[in-house]
């Protein structure tokens, strides 16, 4: 319950903060997870939010103050905290395994806002786009 309770925070900060340019309530598609496996839903929560730090760490330089980028890198920080107790409850020990790293750098992977809604949109009904990001 605790990240369910997070996750709710980091959508109402992100609406009061957005006010009018914040996005309506999504309408969600979890069919593709079988509820009666604990596995199956374990696994597709690990998923969605390796794939939110991701996106967040992607943000940054869309970030044009201090005050954003802080915002961003401390919700990103939060998803990945979750994202580790979700895989240790997995796989005990694999809190940072090397799924989530880029083999490059040796840091945690950043994905595009275009990157990141194609890899989400199967769990999303909305069609959603990234035009009205610019980079800072």
């Amino acid at each position: 319950m605790e990240i369910l309770s997070h996750d709710q925070a980091h959508a109402a900060l992100f609406r009061a903060v957005l006010r009018s340019e914040a996005i309506g309530s999504l309408s969600m598609d979890f069919s593709g997870i079988d509820f009666s496996n604990r596995a199956s839903v374990l696994n597709a929560a690990r998923d969605i939010k390796d794939l939110m730090v991701s996106a967040y760490n992607g943000l940054g330089v869309y970030c044009s103050d201090s005050i954003h980028l802080g915002f961003i890198g401390k919700i990103a920080s939060v998803e990945a905290r979750h994202a580790s107790v979700i895989r240790e409850m997995l796989l005990p020990n694999s809190f940072a395994d090397v799924s989530i790293i880029n083999p490059v750098s040796g840091v945690d992977i950043a994905r595009s806002p275009t990157d990141a809604l194609m890899l989400i949109h199967p769990y999303i009904h909305q069609k959603l786009n990234t035009d009205k990001l610019q980079l800072a």
